[in-house]
């Protein structure tokens, strides 16, 4: 009899002890391009307060999200910030540092402050995401990233609907859509996952936790997707199904013939005055209203199912169409990325000219997967390069 009021003190003192830690944590947001277009938007629309505030909500709920009650299951962070300044691109995080473009908040179209909130989830993520010891591919960091940002509730409308994408770790929303396929499969797939990418990682996480390699669950995943529109289908053909069995209306019994939608009266069923003949009452007069419902019936049963069935077909191959569109042009959009991303390929000779030979000087930051520093080409355009820890030998360009 006492177990429910222990369960309730044991709740109560684990959300105490959460909120305990989350004040440990501490949040801080400044806004260094106050002064341009994009910075003064940004005190207007979203400010600082509510910037700090951000910060520390996306926190708790990734905390939640990755199952870590316990600061010791985390990341050992102290402090996360947030810089708003004017850069290009949309954000950037470098270890617990969040950096917000001005010009974006500036240029962008629609609900600002919603759009900022849910750009501050994905960047917090990666805050306390681990990264399998950097050895996570980029595409799964970044879907994990999403993942948070789909489950806060601030996908944004531009985001590819479930089932498209060309490959399970594309990246961001694509990956998303298919962890949240995964974490329906077996609640708190992503907290484990995420868990176990603590020490390291390989594709063989999915098949630990899930029990089929990440390339079938990739499979199933898009037939999963592929078989929705028919459920509409198959429920309204239940409706004719059931009218297999007799039918009575005005004391005249009607059932289904076998493969014929029409309702025919039923001569197994007696009638209720053998006395007079088929088809009269007393008093001789013919029965119209018996007869009128046999017509309306039997004409508007097979014309609804039937508009049932081509409504079925028709919406079926609008989502199709729609779906193969928003593939092509998806398929049209990466190619324009893989041009501009070869655009950028830059030598490492120039790439030291315009960093200074990564001077201190120019550094920006420093992350999980290495530094980040600021360069000026010959041209003028200004760049970031991150510079990849001592276990990879590569440089790019973000």
């Amino acid at each position: 009899m006492k177990q429910p009021h222990v369960a309730t003190v044991a709740s109560l003192l684990a959300l105490a002890a959460a909120a305990t830690t989350a004040a440990a944590v501490t949040f801080d947001a400044t806004n260094s391009a106050s002064n341009t277009p994009g910075g003064q938007r940004f005190d207007q629309a979203v400010g600082l307060d509510y910037a700090k505030r951000v910060l520390s909500d996306a926190s708790t709920f990734i905390w939640n999200t990755f199952n870590q009650p316990s600061p010791d299951d985390r990341k050992p962070v102290d402090k996360v910030t947030l810089v708003v300044e004017d850069i290009d691109g949309v954000a950037f995080t470098s270890a617990n540092g969040i950096h917000l473009s001005a010009k974006y908040v500036g240029g962008y179209s629609g609900d600002v402050k919603k759009e900022v909130t849910g750009v501050l989830y994905h960047e917090v993520t990666h805050v306390w995401q681990w990264n399998g010891q950097g050895r996570a591919n980029g595409g799964l960091i970044e879907g994990i990233a999403d993942y948070v940002q789909l489950k806060a509730g601030y996908a944004p409308g531009s985001w590819v609907l479930p089932g498209q994408g060309r490959r399970w770790d594309q990246g961001y929303d694509v990956t998303a859509r298919f962890l949240d396929y995964c974490d329906s499969l077996k609640p708190g797939f992503v907290a484990q996952l995420n868990a176990k990418m603590k020490d390291g990682y390989t594709d063989d996480f999915f098949a630990q936790i899930l029990g089929k390699s990440v390339q079938q669950l990739w499979q199933d995943y898009k037939a999963a997707i592929d078989k929705d529109c028919w459920h509409w289908f198959i429920n309204h053909r239940q409706v004719h199904q059931e009218f297999t069995q007799p039918l009575c209306l005005n004391n005249g019994c009607f059932q289904s013939t076998v493969g014929d939608d029409n309702l025919v009266p039923d001569d197994t069923t007696p009638s209720q005055n053998n006395s007079k003949p088929s088809g009269s009452v007393p008093g001789g007069t013919t029965p119209r209203h018996n007869n009128s419902y046999l017509i309306i019936l039997s004409i508007a049963i097979p014309v609804g199912i039937t508009l049932c069935l081509i409504s079925a077909i028709v919406i079926c191959a609008l989502r199709r169409t729609t779906r193969s569109r928003q593939q092509t042009l998806s398929c049209a959009a990466y190619s324009e990325d893989i041009e501009e991303i070869q655009a950028l390929l830059l030598d490492a000779v120039v790439i030291r000219a315009a960093t200074d030979n990564f001077d201190e000087v120019n550094k920006l930051g420093e992350g999980g997967f290495g530094q980040v520093y600021k360069g000026l080409l010959p041209d003028g355009l200004e760049i970031a390069v991150k510079r990849l820890s001592k276990e990879s030998s590569k440089e790019y360009v973000s």
